[in-house]
Parts: structure tokens; sequence; C-alpha cells
């Protein structure tokens, strides 16, 4: 069996303040595991995006292409790379982004603690040799 060790994603913090409130963001990691080239079902894992805001606040959480583009993200490892994608439904059809090439982001008013799921797929059957693959994806808070 060639197995690819799927690292997952790494995900970096930002946060831009347009108001007095004070929040702060809490991302864990999609880590799809171990990836079977000869699997014909995609690979499927989930993250969370936790945001606690004082007082409450509205707030909108953004996330960047990574390696690749919005429709096609890619881990990698040295030269190879592996597809996936996030989402932001558990259907896997609504791709997380900041809004723009018709991608969707997480936003919600009158926040104090409040969590949201980010649906991860990588798609069945790539050809891709074993190794760590990775991929780095910022993630940005504003309130």
């Amino acid at each position: 069996m060639n197995y690819a060790k799927v690292c997952g994603l790494l995900f970096m913090v930002l946060a831009s303040t347009l108001s007095h409130a004070l929040c702060s963001l809490n991302v864990s990691s999609v880590n799809f595991g171990a990836y079977d080239v000869f699997n014909m079902s995609p690979l499927d894992s989930t993250g969370t995006v936790d945001v606690s805001c004082l007082p409450r606040a509205a707030i909108t959480v953004t996330f960047s292409q990574g390696i690749g583009n919005y429709n096609n993200r890619r881990m990698m490892y040295g030269t190879n790379r592996l597809n996936y994608n996030l989402y932001r439904n558990a259907a896997r059809n609504r791709i997380l982004g900041d809004g723009s090439a018709s991608t969707e982001f997480f936003q919600a008013n009158n926040v104090r603690n409040r969590s949201f799921t980010i649906y991860g797929r990588v798609p069945a059957r790539q050809n891709v040799p074993a190794g760590i693959y990775s991929d780095l994806i910022v993630v940005t808070l504003t309130f």
C-alpha cells in the first residue's frame, strides 16, 4: 500500500479591529491523517475556529488561498502536490475564502463565544508519493 502521511494544515492567525471590543481567535488545524492513494473515497476531516469577544461584537473570519488558488488548494511535500480544499458546510460545496472568486467566509453579529467548523476534503485517487504534505492558510478575524 502507498500511503501519503498528511500532516494537515498549518494556520496563521491575524486579527484586525474596527470596534472597541477585544476579541480572540483560536484555530484547530484540519489534520487528514494518512491518505491511501488506492482508496476510492475522498479523505475528509474537520477543524474549528473559535472566537471570543468582550463585549459582544460583529465578526468576520476569512481564509487565504494557501498554495494554489481557492478552487484548487494544494498541500506540498517537496515538489509533490496533493490537492484538497476547505469548505463552510458538511456537504463540502461552499469553499471557504475571503468572499472573492465565489468563496464564502464566517460572519456573525453579537458574538461573545462562537465556534465554526471547517470541513476539509482531499479528493480520492491522487497518485502521490508517501511524505508529509502541508499548506499554510492565513485566518483573519475582523471585528
